[in-house]
């Protein structure tokens, strides 16, 4: 009895199994990876071309000269306070700090009430700290609104949250991104995967482990296809350093056209223009009305540097 049992359970499970997934010469019939949308190559775009625009305009003394300035006391700030986290986060537990990576979220009360507890007493040191540089600012008498001096920078640009962009180079110029590089385990790690490889398969983590590993290769090759194909194609980078020479540097339409290699066909003031145009869509720049800043936005950052 107990193996006919046995025998009829196993025959079901497989059925289902059969039923869930196909197999023909290799690749699955059932469940579609459906490829990266365009409204999520545009928002890659978007992500990758404020990148790209700091990292040209890191290249300009100006600018450069008007970061440094902000970031200086910072920097100090950071220095004095590194070791600090440094060592309350080598501290903690892998759950702990993926409790209090997600004290905010919903995964955070997945947690034991033990990790909870630890992360909470973290959360209160982190807090301290916190109070603490506020009260030295205070009886300095120092200005440290760390990110609205970052926005008035590249204000004149009209590109959305590129101050963000800007903090971004500044956590990893100062190793911020490695004070938590411990282990993360527990519900908010579990989320973390689960969310990536739904992301590039459109696969659950328990379904994504019915896979082999040359199938789930082929899911995510054709999720991010259409995106590995546009990126190739697109010379985004390109249009980011023209958009940088026009409204950044000051240069005419012409005179970037004149400098471009006629050989290859990237002579004319309409190609130039559309590569520009297409900058100013995919960086979200807010249109300003009247007729473009003479000198360009680096003669606004040399008045600001008076």
């Amino acid at each position: 009895m107990k193996k006919e049992f046995l025998r009829f359970l196993s025959q079901n499970i497989q059925i289902s199994i059969k039923r869930h997934y196909q197999f023909y010469e290799g690749k699955m019939i059932g469940k579609k990876t459906i490829p990266f949308s365009q409204e999520n190559i545009d928002l890659t775009d978007a992500l990758i071309a404020k990148h790209l625009l700091v990292g040209e305009l890191i290249q300009i003394q100006e600018f450069i000269e008007l970061w440094t300035e902000v970031r200086e006391i910072h920097a100090k700030i950071i220095e004095t306070v590194k070791p600090t986290l440094e060592n309350l986060f080598a501290g903690l537990s892998p759950e702990a700090r993926g409790a209090l990576m997600s004290m905010e979220g919903t995964a955070y009360a997945l947690y034991d009430e033990d990790v909870r507890k630890e992360a909470e007493i973290a959360a209160a040191k982190l807090k301290l700290v916190v109070e603490a540089v506020n009260d030295w600012a205070k009886e300095e008498e120092k200005e440290i609104d760390y990110r609205s001096s970052l926005e008035a920078i590249v204000k004149p640009l009209n590109v959305p949250d590129l101050g963000i962009f800007m903090m971004v180079w500044d956590i990893k110029l100062w190793g911020i991104d490695q004070i938590s590089k411990g282990r993360i385990e527990g519900p908010a790690s579990d989320l973390l995967e689960s969310t990536i490889i739904r992301g590039l398969t459109d696969l659950s983590p328990i379904e994504a482990m019915s896979e082999t590993r040359a199938l789930f290769k082929q899911r995510i090759k054709r999720k991010i296809s259409p995106l590995s194909r546009h990126l190739k194609l697109y010379a985004l980078q390109r249009r980011i350093h023209l958009w940088v020479r026009n409204v950044v540097c000051g240069e005419s339409i012409r005179q970037i056209a004149e400098s471009m290699d006629p050989d290859v066909g990237y002579s004319s003031d309409d190609w130039v223009r559309q590569q520009i145009r297409d900058a100013s869509r995919i960086l979200g720049v807010k249109r300003v009305t009247g007729r473009p800043r003479k000198g360009g936005v680096i003669r606004v950052w040399k008045l600001m540097a008076k």
